[in-house]
């Protein structure tokens, strides 16, 4: 009979279609120097825009009709740049021509080509969202709660599945005051397993046979990696719609 029990409970808690993170471009007209431009993004979505790819830059290029600041920013001095975002510097199509006083610089994109520009140059620029867009909801809920509401107001419980999905989440809780949230993660009848039925991959490496009742995963906030705790606790968590 208990083994019914929890077929039937995994059943209902992986109900919900699996996902993956995809980046959405929102091109601003106003023209913002580089810094006003990512406050601008971080307010109203998530960031400037990351392009780590010819077909995300092609993408990106097909809307853009004048030079257009992107998240991108580093030294001339040591020939180092990085995304605002924080993600890694995986492709760049640098224009050779630029002329900037000092050491820093910022990136616009234009053609098709990145190009190193003085980052108080007022210019439009490209932000972007995730889709499906990542919800943190600031209501204090236990596990199943939280797991309700999400199913409730919009698609479900967050699944990381992957260093990327880990890294999306990450870039919309960057700044979120609370020590952990509830995701998708859940340990019944021996097994851990994300909601969205993914397979676990190597990002959970919680104990295989935790104590009752932290049978239930959380995301810490201060080095995003995921922790066991009590079902019963009521905290913040993560959706996605």
């Amino acid at each position: 009979m208990k083994a019914v029990h929890a077929v039937l409970l995994f059943a209902v808690l992986t109900g919900a279609a699996s996902c993956a993170f995809t980046r959405k471009y929102i091109f601003v007209y106003t023209a913002l120097d580089w810094h006003g431009a990512q406050t601008y993004c971080r307010t109203h979505y998530v960031d400037l825009s990351t392009i780590n790819s010819v077909s995300e830059m092609e993408t990106v290029s097909s809307y853009l009709n004048k030079a257009s600041w992107i998240g991108l920013s580093g030294s001339l001095r040591t020939d180092q740049a990085q995304w605002s975002d924080g993600s890694d510097l995986e492709f760049a199509a640098w224009q050779t021509r630029y002329s900037i006083k000092g050491d820093f610089f910022c990136a616009y994109l234009y053609k098709s080509a990145f190009v190193k520009e003085d980052c108080l140059v007022s210019l439009p620029f490209c932000c972007y969202k995730w889709e499906p867009e990542i919800i943190v909801v600031q209501q204090m809920m236990n596990w199943e709660g939280a797991l309700k509401f999400c199913r409730t107001h919009y698609t479900d419980l967050v699944s990381l599945t992957s260093k990327a999905d880990l890294h999306s989440v990450r870039t919309v809780i960057r700044n979120n005051e609370s020590a952990s949230l509830w995701t998708g993660l859940r340990f019944l009848d021996g097994l851990w397993f994300w909601v969205n039925q993914e397979p676990l991959e190597n990002l959970v490496t919680l104990s295989p046979c935790p104590a009752r009742p932290f049978h239930c995963g959380a995301l810490k906030v201060n080095d995003y990696t995921l922790e066991t705790r009590n079902c019963n606790e009521n905290m913040a968590f993560i959706c996605y719609k």
